[in-house]
């Protein structure tokens, strides 16, 4: 049944139709190709500063993503949190980050065993979940 109301409703949203296409367009999409030519750039600096980082915040990435931008794409961040973790604080801060948030996913869970409330539950790890997914495309927590 939901699905039938997602499809009838995606049949009748043009606006959400031409979002849907341009997610999945890669480079063909403006926004798409600016963020794919950020993370080369990133993935480069987490290569030479995977250890320790190029240090915390948008100064120090700026100043150190001069050094590997693409000409004319220059930007405040990595537009994905988790190489935004691994440019600034290295493998370390990587680890302690992806450790934050399966501890958050370990309390919603003990929660769920203590407490019975499914509904509330299901609602924190779809938050949980969502920020994470979409946190792969953009910065969400800077």
């Amino acid at each position: 049944m939901l699905a039938l109301v997602a499809a009838v409703v995606y049949q009748h949203a043009p606006g959400l139709q031409e979002r849907l296409a341009s997610i999945t367009a890669t480079r063909t999409h403006s926004s798409n190709s600016f963020r794919m030519n950020v993370w080369l750039g990133v993935l480069q600096m987490v290569r030479d500063s995977w250890w320790f980082g190029v240090g915390v915040g948008n100064d120090a990435f700026r100043k150190a993503y001069a050094l590997y931008m693409v000409t004319g794409f220059e930007a405040l961040g990595a537009y994905n949190i988790f190489l935004e973790e691994a440019v600034e604080k290295g493998v370390l801060g990587v680890l302690v980050f992806l450790g934050l948030f399966l501890g958050a996913f370990t309390q919603v869970w003990r929660h769920l065993k203590r407490t019975g409330a499914w509904v509330a539950t299901a609602g924190i790890m779809a938050a949980l979940t969502g920020i994470a997914i979409h946190g792969l495309v953009d910065t969400v927590f800077y």
